[in-house]
């Protein structure tokens, strides 16, 4: 059974009923004429912020509740890097965590990903387990 096989009709959004007459040409109102929404990171960076305030004001306002967060993003007494930051917060939780997550990997930082390989195997030991996989292999076909 593929992975899709037990999505309806009615649920796949690739089934092509789902796709007839949805396109750009029959909805335009439906075109990014702008590209793709810059980041809330590259917003406030375009604004003239300094990376590490915008990077201090997402690690903090992860710990704030929604009452604090919506206290702050409307006083408008507030730096404009609090309200923008604090509603972005505010809606994500609200709407869904992309947001969120993209403040906090900009804030905290993802962890650092590598392979470490190390060991030796013998010319013997590699050949061993070279023809292990391909009985493996020739088991499992018959």
């Amino acid at each position: 059974m593929n992975k899709g096989d037990n999505m309806g009709k009615a649920n796949n959004p690739k089934h092509m009923e789902n796709i007839i007459g949805k396109g750009f040409d029959k909805h335009p109102e439906n075109i990014n004429k702008n590209g793709r929404p810059k980041t809330i990171y590259k917003q406030l960076r375009d604004e003239g912020i300094p990376a590490e305030d915008i990077r201090n004001v997402f690690r903090g306002f992860a710990n704030y509740t929604l009452a604090e967060l919506r206290e702050i993003y409307e006083d408008h007494d507030m730096p404009i890097i609090m309200r923008i930051t604090a509603k972005e917060y505010y809606n994500g939780f609200k709407q869904g965590f992309r947001r969120i997550a993209e403040m906090l990997r900009q804030g905290i930082g993802s962890p650092d990903l590598s392979i470490e390989l190390t060991g030796r195997l013998s010319r013997e030991e590699i050949a061993t387990q070279e023809k292990y996989l391909k009985d493996r292999l020739n088991r499992k076909k018959k």
